[in-house]
């Protein structure tokens, strides 16, 4: 019987050892999978986490880039609202000031007159001359426009005065020629336009020009304006006296005198003359046009300055009535500009 029992009892242990062997087996295995599935979590909320940094990075860098964007396009915004209030407060200021510089030029400015000659029909004949040579190339006729013809006439008087591409007030002339002859030579006036009517550039696309001829003293000067417009062919003819007011910077007018001093003996008389011209022309040299007397005399006065010795009318004229010496002066608008002793 105790054989027995000590055999169950051995039975028995093996029982329970193989039986707790699993058991524990089991057991272990779970904390090893408890354990991975801890370090897993673990390790998907670290990359989670890192995952959540690098995006939280990102959407910070580009929220950077919008806002820098934002920021320079309001500063471009800016920037060119300032140009476009400074550009339109300069219109401003220039539409308030543009009655002063008005004021101001004319201020500058003073009227010579100018006396002379307006050539239509040598205009016309020089015209008619180049189309000649313009048609044995195949080319189209010139037109002469009638408004441009007039205009070429005043800056051809003016060229009279200043010999430059400035006109006599200082402005930059329009016309695109010039040219100045005397004695009246018609060949060299023809030859002078046939270099712009037979020109490359001009032969092609020239349609219409204005061309002015005026003379005065037997000198003619020319002045030519083209256009690449039709025009309208004028209707003037012949020749016509004329007399320009041309504005001369005040600066650059010249007067002078025909006579330095006069001696005249009781009785006597002699005539005085007050000569414009312009100071400087393209040579530097000095211009002068004639007696601007003559041209205009109700812009001057004359003075003298002792009566009971000279007299001096309207016109110029210097009478002696009486013996001594004193002085006589010529006012242009209100403005002593010669005198003689």
């Amino acid at each position: 019987m105790k054989k027995v029992q000590k055999i169950l009892s051995g039975i028995l242990v093996c029982v329970m050892a193989c039986t707790s062997i699993p058991v524990w087996a089991q057991e272990t295995e779970s904390v090893i999978a408890e354990e991975t599935e801890t370090n897993i979590i673990e390790e998907t909320k670290e990359t989670f986490v890192l995952e959540t940094e690098e995006s939280s990075m990102e959407e910070t860098i580009l929220q950077e880039i919008e806002d820098s964007v934002i920021e320079d396009t309001e500063d471009t915004v800016v920037f060119e609202t300032e140009e476009i209030t400074v550009e339109e407060t300069e219109a401003l200021l220039e539409l308030e000031t543009e009655e002063e510089i008005d004021i101001q030029s004319a201020a500058e400015c003073e009227n010579v007159f100018i006396s002379g000659t307006k050539h239509y029909d040598l205009a016309i004949e020089l015209v008619e001359e180049v189309n000649k040579k313009r048609a044995a190339q195949g080319l189209e006729p010139w037109i002469l426009d009638g408004e441009l013809l007039e205009e070429c006439m005043m800056y051809a008087a003016e060229h009279m005065i200043r010999s430059d591409i400035e006109r006599p007030n200082g402005e930059r002339s329009v016309c695109q020629g010039f040219a100045s002859f005397k004695p009246l030579n018609k060949d060299e006036a023809i030859e002078w336009l046939s270099r712009y009517a037979l020109d490359p550039y001009y032969a092609k696309n020239i349609k219409s020009i204005g061309l002015g001829c005026f003379s005065y003293d037997e000198k003619y000067h020319y002045s030519l304006i083209l256009s690449e417009a039709s025009g309208t062919k004028t209707t003037k003819q012949g020749v016509q006296e004329h007399t320009y007011a041309i504005p001369v910077l005040k600066d650059a007018i010249l007067w002078s005198s025909n006579v330095r001093n006069i001696y005249l003996e009781c009785g006597e008389s002699q005539k005085v003359s007050v000569l414009v011209g312009f100071a400087e022309d393209c040579d530097g040299e000095q211009s002068l046009l004639g007696d601007a007397t003559a041209m205009e005399s109700k812009y001057f006065t004359w003075k003298s300055l002792d009566e009971t010795i000279v007299t001096v009318d309207v016109n110029g004229n210097v009478r002696g009535v009486g013996n001594g010496k004193t002085t006589i002066q010529a006012f242009y608008n209100g403005k002593c500009i010669c005198q003689w002793n």
